[in-house]
């Protein structure tokens, strides 16, 4: 959970292309039939492709086709893994398309000349569209770029969002599907560095989208208004059928059928009509570059690439070399692998393209201007995180401080239990609790002190060496002295107190002076009666033995 706050937070999920913190990409497709999805995990240097969905819309034409996306939408979202981020891309028929060299060849200083650059050219204002680019060729030498520039009304956008707001989650990326295809031919080795031309021919239900490339360089796109569902119409329209009985023909046999029959006729001859019209555009494709006078190789994909015989028919047509595009070559190299399935469905090349972030890709998105996410939104997710990440080290400290505070208190009762036993040992207490042991011990002490300090000679001499040097000092016959008490406190040790008298004046000056004699006191009071109470201060070890 931890993990999952902070990502796009506090630290960045991708340091050049490697991914600091692993992130899950569900790539969409939408077409008029079906909507197909890839779930990818990016990890460190490694992409691993998970998933691959293709969910039919349902066939009530009464419901709204938003709605039958909206459908397809959620049932993907129910069955995929949970995804981090979520990518989707536009028809390449919704969006004008111009190819441009300008003198930089950093992104941000492109992006600051594109409107200016790209508003000749376009048939409405581009306050109501939303433009970006793609860096087709870099010239440092000549401090220039070529970039295929696109705009999207925002209408598209907007429609195209509802999808998905209405199935309950958020695109973080709208891009373009031709351009999406190139960031993927780009990167697979099988095309990355081959050379002379080549066309990406993207058959759909209702448009053609072709990409013209020259050295891996996408120099031109168009789109036809031609596809899978034009060719139903025109076809039932020459048998008398409907529509549909003969798209499901069309999804069944393709170009099998023997030209004598009468599906079989009207089939060829459609195709062959429609493989002219493709034949025209790829020749001025040609004639806007000279350099390459010929188009080597076809590459084809979608719903009308799969339909039997359709590939042999380019081939014997245009007699030009045509291919499935070959998703699948992706995998020799070793930081991409497959986790459930053996390969890559053809039907998921467009998907996969979108949901792969690409070199070409990785700046592309057309969620700018209004669409762009809030800010607020990111505040909001970095104020939840610091509160839970600040809730989460107060819980720390808290936890710690309470199995420091119970360690603590176990190391103490021990040795409580340890004085206390030693107290026992000693015969001092027989208490069962420290204080009261300790309490007792202390009085035994005092009494074992009182008894020991009278006899001790380690910091007081003791009271008969006090008695014995006083006796010999003092001649008590001569001065008639009379004591009468003679007290060494045991609470405060470092004084005599002496009360007695003498026979006289005179007795009392010798008596004064024989004190002083004695050296066993700091001060002697002067003595101004025959009877008298002195208080004398001892000096430390006065009395040697």
């Amino acid at each position: 959970m931890l993990t999952s706050l902070v990502k796009n937070i506090f630290i960045p999920d991708k340091l050049g292309t490697y991914y600091t913190i692993s992130q899950r990409v569900l790539g969409f497709s939408i077409s008029k039939t079906s909507v197909h999805a890839t779930q990818l995990l990016m990890h460190g240097n490694k992409v691993t492709l998970e998933r691959f969905f293709d969910e039919s819309l349902t066939a009530d034409m009464s419901l709204p086709f938003a709605d039958r996306v909206t459908e397809a939408i959620k049932k993907i979202i129910a069955t995929a893994d949970r995804a981090d981020s979520i990518r989707t891309s536009l028809a390449s028929q919704t969006a004008i398309f111009k190819g441009l060299t300008l003198p930089f060849v950093e992104s941000d200083k492109i992006s600051m000349v594109l409107n200016y650059e790209i508003e000749p050219y376009l048939p409405f204002p581009t306050s109501d569209a939303i433009i970006d680019f793609i860096i087709t060729k870099s010239n440092p030498e000549q401090n220039n770029s070529e970039v295929l520039v696109c705009a999207v009304q925002k209408h598209h956008i907007i429609e195209h969002l509802r999808y998905f707001q209405a199935a309950g989650i958020l695109a973080t990326t709208i891009t373009i599907d031709l351009f999406d295809l190139y960031g993927l031919y780009s990167i697979i080795p099988r095309y990355a560095s081959s050379k002379g031309a080549t066309a990406i021919i993207d058959i759909g239900y209702n448009f053609t989208s072709i990409a013209y490339l020259i050295d891996g360089q996408l120099t031109l796109l168009r789109t036809l208004p031609k596809g899978i569902t034009n060719w139903a119409k025109n076809i039932a329209q020459s048998l008398s059928a409907t529509p549909q009985d003969t798209l499901e023909k069309i999804i069944r046999f393709g170009l099998e059928k023997e030209s004598e029959d009468p599906y079989g006729k009207a089939i060829h001859e459609i195709i062959t009509t429609y493989l002219n019209e493709i034949r025209f555009t790829l020749d001025s494709f040609i004639a806007q570059n000279p350099s390459h006078k010929k188009l080597d190789k076809i590459l084809l994909l979608g719903d009308g690439a799969e339909l039997p015989n359709m590939l042999s028919f380019f081939n014997e047509q245009l007699s030009i070399t045509t291919e499935l595009f070959d998703t699948n070559n992706l995998l020799t190299l070793p930081a991409f692998s497959l986790k459930k399935t053996k390969k890559i469905p053809q039907r998921a090349t467009q998907s996969l393209s979108t949901a792969l972030i690409t070199p070409r890709m990785q700046e592309f998105n057309l969620l700018k201007q209004e669409f762009a996410p809030s800010e607020n939104s990111l505040f909001n997710k970095q104020i939840i995180t610091s509160l839970f990440l600040i809730g989460c080290i107060f819980t720390g400290f808290l936890v710690n401080n309470y199995f420091r505070t119970n360690t603590v208190k176990k190391e103490l009762l021990a040795s409580e239990q340890e004085v206390l036993s030693t107290l026992k040992k000693l015969g001092l207490t027989n208490a069962k609790s420290v204080a009261v042991g300790i309490r007792e011990a202390e009085e035994k002490v005092a009494e074992e002190e009182a008894i020991w300090f009278a006899f001790s000679q380690q910091t007081r001499v003791s009271f008969l060496k006090y008695l014995e040097k006083l006796s010999i000092a003092i001649d008590r016959n001569a001065l008639g002295l009379k004591i009468t008490k003679l007290i060494i406190s045991q609470q405060d040790p470092s004084s005599l107190t002496l009360e007695g008298e003498v026979k006289d004046f005179d007795a009392l000056k010798v008596l004064e002076r024989e004190l002083k004699n004695t050296n066993l006191f700091l001060t002697i009071p002067s003595l101004q009666k025959t009877k008298f109470t002195l208080q004398m201060p001892l000096k430390k070890n006065g009395v040697t033995q």
